[in-house]
């Protein structure tokens, strides 16, 4: 486990090229005198949008499919809680391919303990992820309260029809937990120490944000571009964005109270 302090940092503060701050960070940065056509860009976060978005500003965009289990609830101070190694990551060229950057920067992150690898379809396993991190705003809304087995069951087989719609590659699920079971440090428990993901972090914090937009909202959007109903996810989109704009604390519904609404909304969508 390492726990790093920043001194002076305050959450929210941008610890990563612009580009983890979407399309007004990657103006900036151009406006700064970044070239456009030698820059790189590497995309670390959950959704599988901003590789896309960041393609439109630069040429050089490389995704990064990242296994961390980091806790950032006090300013300046991150817990990795984990052994073995630091994490796992997976990175490649953006849509597709491995250069020498992209290797250059796997050996730099082996050398500070991550099990990190160059990717020649970094996408794939990036969508595999992006899947499990639909549960993120499960986990904020419950606060854990309930079982959100079936809830979640059905919000992924929405994502996974969206991405074979769109035809976005991804990594069957079982070749993915293979990897990061091979791959990835073992999670340790830390007294006092709770954890229920990034967006359940986002609501304790009160930052009065969340990333639930590309994630559950990535599928709704790919829903609606592709006639496919997503009650589950669009679910979760809306209440952890109202739940963030109020800067409320995490807990407001039990999983089954969330599957309740979802089936309310499928069904009226059907009349």
């Amino acid at each position: 486990m390492s726990t790093t302090t920043i001194p002076g940092y305050r959450y929210g503060d941008p610890a990563l090229p612009p580009a983890a701050i979407g399309a007004d960070g990657l103006r900036d940065l151009r406006a700064a005198g970044a070239d456009p056509w030698t820059t790189p860009i590497f995309c670390v976060q959950n959704g599988i949008a901003n590789e896309r978005i960041a393609a439109r500003y630069f040429r050089r965009v490389y995704g990064v499919m990242i296994q961390i289990p980091g806790v950032f609830l006090e300013d300046g101070v991150v817990y990795n809680p984990i052994e073995g190694n630091a994490g796992m990551m997976d990175l490649g060229r953006y849509p597709t391919g491995v250069d020498p950057l992209a290797e250059a920067v796997a050996e730099r992150l082996r050398r500070a303990t991550y099990e990190a690898r160059p990717h020649p379809d970094v996408m794939a396993p990036k969508a595999r992820k992006f899947l499990g991190n639909l549960g993120n705003a499960m986990g904020a809304i419950t606060d854990g309260r309930g079982d959100s087995g079936p809830y979640m069951a059905e919000a992924r087989r929405e994502g996974v029809a969206c991405l074979e719609a769109a035809g976005h590659p991804l990594e069957s699920e079982e070749s993915f937990r293979a990897r990061v079971q091979a791959r990835r440090g073992r999670s340790i428990a830390l007294p006092g120490l709770r954890n229920l993901g990034s967006s359940w972090q986002s609501l304790v914090r009160r930052l009065g944000t969340i990333e639930t937009d590309f994630l559950n909202g990535e599928v709704v959007y790919l829903g609606r571009r592709y006639g496919i109903a997503t009650p589950f996810n669009c679910v979760l989109q809306r209440i952890a964005n109202e739940m963030a704009a109020r800067c409320e604390p995490p807990g407001r519904y039990t999983a089954e109270e969330l599957y309740a609404m979802a089936i309310r909304l499928r069904d009226e969508a059907s009349e």
